[in-house]
């Protein structure tokens, strides 16, 4: 069965519909409200596992009443979370979504996701030596992106980068010595 580890966020996204986006300063009614545990890594670990592939996921909730909805949208999906950690005094990540005119708007707030540093990511460098691929994602540090990054490219495992948000990265990712 193919390997897939999957660095990144995960987070609960706060949906709204309305029927437009407010102007500044002004307050509208919405037509729906729901909760849903999202982060672009979540969603990628969810996926490669109802493909049936092995999937570990690495990263970080808070201590708040989104880690267990989280953790368990994980478990309820079959991905492996030994590798996730609750970061103590710390909010879990959020996506504040509006659906209105026909396209959404989205604000993250990081929170825990931002505990996903290159020291933490370490910690999963035997389960990343052993993956078919590594999937990651910007909605963590920088640092650790590029970390993993180069890691890979030692390790000679594929690496899957989602650009998104998007934001400049180093420019020795990705570069591959051809001899």
């Amino acid at each position: 069965m193919v390997k897939i580890t999957v660095i990144g966020s995960s987070s609960m996204d706060l949906v709204v519909t309305a029927p437009k986006r407010p102007n500044k300063g002004e307050t509208i009614l919405g037509e729906s409200f729901k909760t849903v545990p999202g982060g672009k890594g979540a969603n990628q670990a969810v996926a490669a596992a109802r493909l049936g592939a092995d999937v570990y996921m690495v990263g970080c909730v808070g201590d708040d009443a989104f880690e267990k909805t989280i953790l368990d949208n994980f478990k309820s999906n079959n991905v492996i979370t030994t590798y996730m950690e609750q970061v103590k005094d710390t909010e879990s990540g959020t996506a504040h979504i509006t659906l209105a005119d026909g396209d959404n708007s989205i604000i993250v707030v990081k929170g825990a996701n931002d505990y996903i540093t290159p020291d933490y990511a370490a910690k999963a460098l035997d389960i990343i030596s052993e993956s078919d691929i590594v999937l990651i994602q910007q909605e963590i540090p920088e640092e650790t992106v590029e970390y993993i990054s180069k890691k890979c490219l030692q390790l000679g495992v594929p690496l899957l980068l989602n650009p998104a948000p998007a934001s400049s990265l180093c420019c020795c990712i990705g570069r591959r010595k051809e001899f």
